[in-house]
């Protein structure tokens, strides 16, 4: 005869399973990407707005490290400023790190963030083909976050330039040849 309490462990466990098949079913929690997907938390007007300043940062599936290719990752970080400058699309800050990759950015009035972080995807990935790179290896979505205060520019700057130190792959910023900052005459970073 079960005890009272074994069928309550029972049901514990049964609500469990139950509430992570179905956080998993809506995209609330994926094992295996670095930034797993989740429900917008900005209106997709927002993406478009010209005054905003967005960081983003995207992986690998499984966090492969498809970058740590100095040729590949080269491709990656000219992606990003050409087409940048195909798009008039402000980048303050990027790096491409092996496994995932950094862009602070403002969209330009023609262009979206989401629409420009697909395209530097599809671009990057077309360049890492033609360096014998194979089969497809962009995670499906992206990490965003929108600054709520210009102040708070140079710290993201800051930060996205200095995640190969804190990576160890470099002892400097300035000695990582795959980030950079470019913004135009108008910008310049203090530090």
């Amino acid at each position: 005869k079960p005890r009272q309490h074994d069928q309550i462990d029972r049901g514990q466990r049964s609500f469990r399973r139950v509430s992570a098949a179905l956080a998993l079913s809506r995209g609330f929690v994926d094992g295996e990407n670095m930034f797993p997907q989740r429900p917008p938390r900005l209106l997709p007007h927002a993406y478009t707005d010209t005054n905003a300043i967005f960081t983003v940062a995207f992986g690998t599936e499984k966090r492969v490290r498809v970058f740590a290719r100095a040729d590949v990752a080269a491709a990656m970080a000219a992606t990003i400023r050409e087409h940048a400058d195909a798009t008039s699309t402000v980048v303050y800050a990027y790096c491409v790190m092996p496994d995932h990759v950094h862009v602070l950015l403002t969209p330009s009035p023609t262009l979206s963030v989401n629409t420009f972080i697909g395209q530097v995807k599809n671009l990057g990935q077309r360049k890492a083909w033609s360096l014998g790179v194979r089969g497809a290896f962009w995670q499906r979505s992206f990490w965003d976050h929108c600054l709520r205060d210009s102040d708070y520019l140079q710290d993201q700057i800051d930060y996205i330039l200095d995640n190969p130190v804190r990576a160890r792959l470099t002892t400097d910023r300035e000695g990582y040849s795959f980030s950079g900052v470019d913004a135009g005459p108008s910008f310049r970073p203090t530090r």
